[in-house]
């Protein structure tokens, strides 16, 4: 991966250049060196373990957990849903609930996340929360 393409699939890469003694252009180039060096690394170590024979695996080893997802048998596709024309969402603000479609609630974590996306969404229409 580029230094680049780094910085621009992980940004939070940029808090940490900012903190080394070096340009950020360097920054970057040494830090795609090492994750490539990392990458190779343990390539090579799975590569390895993978001509182990398959008894020299305990069942949780990264190894026989790797092979077993590529035997695994595939999942079957699931049947689109039809969405509904219109999905109503409650939101209360105060007691910080949240009801969608008149029927599943919402607390905690995931009012949490769920409120602020109603919040953005509904002032992206202009609307705002009523």
């Amino acid at each position: 991966m580029t230094p680049a393409a780094l910085v621009g699939r992980h940004p939070e890469v940029t808090r940490v250049l900012a903190g080394l003694d070096v340009t950020a252009d360097l920054g970057a180039r040494q830090v795609s060196t090492l994750c490539a060096r990392h990458g190779q690394a343990v390539t090579e170590v799975m590569e390895r373990a993978l001509r182990d024979p398959p008894e020299d695996r305990t069942a949780d080893s990264l190894t026989a957990i790797y092979v077993a997802i590529d035997q695994a048998p595939p999942v079957p596709a699931l049947a689109p849903r039809p969405l509904p024309e219109r999905l109503l969402i409650e939101v209360d603000a105060v007691r910080k609930v949240a009801r969608v479609g008149g029927s599943v609630i919402l607390r905690k974590a995931t009012f949490g996340t769920l409120a602020p996306l109603v919040e953005a969404y509904l002032e992206s229409l202009g609307a705002g929360c009523a």
